[in-house]
Formats: structure tokens, C-alpha cells, sequence
């Protein structure tokens, strides 16, 4: 091979490793990231015909629903105000939650969905500490919503109110002999005995119904009006399921289970892959009515925000903030990252959900406007009761709840002295979402959340004319999932898989690229020291050479020297 030939060999090979460098680098820092970055957008999208639609109507495995009871051991001395609450926590009952969306509507032009939610709740026993019907003592919702319903519109009614609760509400079933005579005042209690499925799901009565006993015009013009509420935690019975005809029931989740709400509308993310799952607006509004200044004047916290929980917009990192909305609180919830953790092997990123989410403005400037609609003085007037760590929700599901975390897990210590048995634990209490970050998959996570209410002394109703008063906690409930292996193995292989392959096809490419420069170079080391070595070879032997002569016949010589 020719010198120029070999030159252009070295030469080529040169510039093909350089090549194959330069292509390595630009496939792992431009090509492969905007190519998986293009696969997981359409992986998620909310398109028509996608797997990520069906799952995003129809969810591919339950949520558990875990339900705590805090059950009352000491009811009468708390009812003759003798001793603060004594509480002992019970559960967990475990439901499995499917959700189903219904009554799906599509809008191109301003890329939405819109829907209606249908929640099916099923009792799981082998999950459960005990049946359904395991007995139990709490604070009576119903009775406590009636009266302050009816002393929020005249306090004076409570005392024609008070002739009729125990009627309404008493546990004790009357003698054979008495069927026609009314229970006393005194007989009633601000504490009923009912079932762990009565109180969530199937009702306790409120005895509206003429049978069995005397019913009276008081009782009568009550009713009527615990009909004409709206209350969705309240129904009236036919009769077929236990109860009897013209008895109103009262369920904390009765109204989510086996009914469709709504409607929701949510971005399905075609147009902008960050707004996905963005709430358009609830039940037809983008700004609510339930707190802050009388609307319609402007209130941040009536504003329709965050995403509807099914799904979480893509591409996350350590700044990111999850904003979720949740219609039952009528508010948004945001969840902060707090640590980088492994989930089955998959990389993820931990949010928790705010601590100071129910704190008072006086912490929290921004929860100013979190107080039932109304002028400054009620704004005042609510601010001034309230401790931070709770939240009263009245206005938004027409009953006197208040919603904390846990066991006022990062709440007012004032709620701990108040009742005993509460324990309030991080790993316990707090609300969390275990992301993996490239799809915004969720791999586990907890929503928990405690309901309470008011214990408030009232010298117009009997039974409420001594009681230990604060803030009394009923029940709380934990939303949880996590990601099964069927599930944890296909992001493995449709995602990190990938990626690992891409990855060694860079590197890959990259190594072979520095093995040709490197071969190249050590060739034409070689090369050139040969080269050097043969010129000065050559130098030498010039420098060194003798002259050369041949001697004649007459020398009598054949030799010849050089």
C-alpha cells in the first residue's frame, strides 16, 4: 500500500470515529431523550382509542378504602360534661373502590372530556378487622346537622325542636304498653350506638315514619323539612332496605356509592401535555360559591383548580408542585416534593400533601378566604373560633363537618387535650403520592383524611345543656393503592428497558467511535516512528559508507573493499 494511501486510510478513520463520537453524544443528549419523550406523551395522552383513555375511564385495579372509627367509651359522663372524650380507634374496615366514568363527551376545539364519576364501593372481609355490623358508639351526625340547621335559621324553633329530637332519634324501642307515647327530652343522647356499614353506607334512621308511634305537628313540619334539604348524606327510606316507609336515613358516603356526580370536565392534554387532567370546571362552574366574600366578588379559593387525580401531567422533577382538586371539600389540595425513594426497583419521587393546608390565615396568609361565604364580620367572626389544623366544610356539603388529617396530625395541639386516644404519626396520618417521574405513573400512595364535628353546649336542647365541648372526632378514612407487579413490570419493560437499550446503543456507538481514533492513532504512531526509524537508518548508513575500488590483476588481489 502507498504511502498516500495509507494516509487516507488514517485519515478516514479519523474522521469516522470522530463520527461515530459525536453521533453517540447526539443520540443520548438529543435523538433517544426526544424520542421517549414523544413516546411517553402519546403513551399518556387522554386520545381517543388509548389504552391510557381506558384506564383513565375505567381504573384497571380498586382503591382500598380503609375506615377508622374513633368509638366513645365514656358517653354520659361526656354528655353531663364530667370528663373530656375518651376515644378508642377501631378499624380497619376495608372497602374496595371502583371508579367508573360515565356519560363521556368530548370537545376538539377546546380539547376537553367531560364526565360524570360512578364510585362502587364493596366490603372486603378478609382485609377487615370484623364485620360490618361490629357495634359502635359515636356522636350522633344527624341530630347535631338538625340543630344546627334549625338555629342557624331561628334559635327559637329549638326549643318547639327540642319537644320532638328524642322521638326522632332515641335508640330505646318503647314498651308494647307505650306504643303512643313520646320518649322524653332527657331520654335522648348527643351519642348514638349504630353500625361501622350504618354510619358509612346503609343509614341510621331518623324516625320520621307514622307507624309505632305518636306523631305530633312539631314532628310533622321536621320532617317536611329534613325532606326538603338537599343534604346528599340524607334520603328517605322505602321501606324495602330495613327501615321503615317514611324514615330518613343518614350516611357519611351513601351518596358516592353506586351514584354517578358530577359533571367534571378535564384538559385531555392533546393541545398541551402540561395541562392533562387540568379540572375545567365542576358541575358546570369555574368558580364556586362556598367560601370566602358573597359571590360573586372574587375569592382565589373558590377557583376550580388542579387535576382531577386520575392522572398527573408528565415529566416531573424536585420543583414540581401536584395540585389535585377534590369536589367533596370543595377546594384543591397541593403536595410538595419531600424525597427521592425506590419503588419494586422503579426510581420515584415522594409529594406529600401541604401541613399547613388547613392552617389559619394568621400562619397562612393565603387561607384567608377559607371561611364560609359571607361579609368580613362573618370572616371575623369564623377566624376568631378556629384553630389551625381544621377546617369546617359546612358550606360546602350543607351539614356542620369540620375535616382535618388524622388524629390532627400537624394541627393545634389544643384538638390533643381536648379528646384522649389520639396519637398523631407522620408515617401514620400524613397524605402522600409516590410518583414515578418521566410518566407521572403513580406506584403508591395515601390519601387520608379525618372527618369531626362540633360538641357545642345548647341551653335550649336538653341533651347538649352540659356537655365537654371541642372539636369531636367521628371517623377517617384512607384512599390508598399500590401498584401491583403486573403493572410495575410493564413500566420496566415499555419504559426503563428502553432506555436502558438506548442507552447502550449510545455508549455503545460512543466506545466504538474512541476505539477507531485510538486504533488510528496507535497505527499512525506506528507508522510514523517506522517511518523515522527507516529515515535515519538511511542517514547513517550514508554518513558511515567508505568509497569502493576494485584491485587490479597486477596486485595479485580479487578482494574488493568498501
Amino acid at each position: 500500500m502507498s504511502c498516500g494511501t495509507r494516509r487516507k486510510v488514517l485519515v478516514t478513520a479519523f474522521v469516522g470515529g470522530a463520527s461515530l463520537v459525536i453521533a453517540g453524544f447526539l443520540l443520548g443528549y438529543v435523538v433517544f431523550p426526544t424520542a421517549v419523550r414523544l413516546r411517553i406523551i402519546q403513551s399518556v395522552q387522554l386520545s381517543r382509542g388509548s389504552d391510557a383513555l381506558q384506564r383513565y375511564i375505567k381504573t384497571p385495579m380498586p382503591v382500598q378504602i380503609k375506615v377508622y372509627v374513633f368509638n366513645v367509651t365514656n358517653p354520659s359522663e361526656v354528655q353531663h360534661g364530667s370528663a373530656p372524650p375518651l376515644l378508642r380507634q377501631v378499624g380497619p374496615y376495608v372497602y374496595d373502590l371502583y371508579k367508573d366514568k360515565v356519560e363521556i363527551e368530548e370537545d376538539f376545539d377546546l380539547d376537553t372530556l367531560t364526565y360524570y364519576m360512578r364510585n362502587t364501593y364493596h366490603f372486603n372481609r378478609g382485609r377487615s378487622i370484623g364485620e360490618e355490623d361490629d357495634r359502635i358508639t359515636v356522636l350522633n351526625a344527624p341530630l347535631l346537622a338538625l340543630i344546627d340547621r334549625t338555629a342557624s335559621k331561628s334559635a327559637p324553633m329549638l326549643t318547639f325542636l327540642n319537644t320532638v329530637l328524642a322521638e326522632l332519634f332515641s335508640t330505646v324501642a318503647p314498651r308494647r304498653s307505650a306504643r303512643n307515647v313520646r320518649p322524653s327530652p332527657s331520654q335522648l343522647s348527643p351519642f348514638m350506638e349504630t353500625t361501622v356499614g350504618g354510619i358509612m353506607f346503609h343509614g341510621v334512621p331518623i324516625k320520621c315514619s307514622r307507624s309505632g308511634i305518636f306523631r305530633g305537628f312539631v314532628k310533622s313540619l321536621v320532617c317536611q323539612a329534613i325532606g326538603s334539604e338537599s343534604a346528599p348524606s340524607i334520603w328517605r327510606s322505602d321501606g324495602g332496605d330495613g327501615f321503615e316507609d317514611g324514615d330518613f336515613l343518614f350516611a357519611f358516603l351513601k351518596q358516592r356509592n353506586n351514584t354517578r356526580f358530577g359533571p367534571i370536565s378535564v384538559r385531555r392534554g392533546l393541545k398541551d401535555i402540561g395541562a392533562m387532567g387540568h379540572v375545567v370546571s365542576w358541575q358546570e362552574q369555574t368558580v364556586l360559591k362556598a367560601w370566602g366574600p358573597p359571590y360573586p366578588e372574587e375569592s382565589p379559593c373558590n377557583r376550580v383548580s388542579g387535576t382531577d387525580s386520575s392522572v398527573i401531567p408528565p415529566f416531573l422533577d424536585e420543583k414540581s408542585v401536584i395540585t389535585v382538586f377534590q369536589p367533596e371539600m370543595c377546594r384543591s389540595l397541593s403536595a410538595m416534593f419531600e424525597q427521592r425513594l425506590e419503588f419494586e426497583g422503579i426510581p420515584a419521587l415522594r409529594f406529600v400533601a401541604d401541613p399547613g393546608l388547613f392552617d389559619t390565615p394568621a400562619r397562612k396568609p393565603s387561607n384567608w378566604c377559607y371561611y364560609p361565604s359571607g361579609d368580613s364580620r362573618a370572616r371575623d367572626e369564623y377566624w376568631a373560633g378556629m384553630d389551625y389544623g381544621a377546617q369546617d366544610i359546612s358550606s360546602c356539603v350543607g351539614g356542620p363537618l369540620v375535616v382535618s388529617y388524622p388524629h390532627f396530625y400537624s394541627g393545634s395541639h389544643k384538638y390533643l387535650e381536648y379528646a384522649r386516644g389520639l396519637n398523631p404519626r407522620k408515617e401514620r396520618h400524613e397524605t402522600f403520592i409516590d410518583l414515578e417521574a418521566m410518566t407521572a405513573t403513580p406506584l403508591r400512595a395515601a390519601k387520608r383524611l379525618q372527618f369531626n364535628l362540633r360538641l357545642k353546649r345548647n341551653s335550649r336542647i336538653i341533651a347538649l345543656k352540659n356537655v365537654t365541648e371541642g372539636l369531636f372526632p367521628i371517623l377517617w378514612v384512607e384512599e390508598s393503592m399500590s401498584l401491583e407487579p403486573k403493572f410495575t413490570n410493564l413500566i420496566n419493560e415499555n419504559l426503563f428497558d428502553v432506555i436502558h437499550l438506548l442507552s447502550v446503543i449510545q455508549w455503545g456507538t460512543t466506545a466504538l467511535g474512541v476505539m477507531v481514533i485510538v486504533t488510528a492513532l496507535v497505527v499512525s504512531r506506528g507508522r510514523w516512528n517506522n517511518t523515522s526509524a527507516n529515515a535515519e537508518d538511511k542517514k547513517m548508513r550514508e554518513a558511515n559508507q567508505l568509497p569502493t575500488f576494485e584491485l587490479s590483476p597486477e596486485d595479485g588481489s580479487t578482494d574488493r573493499y568498501g
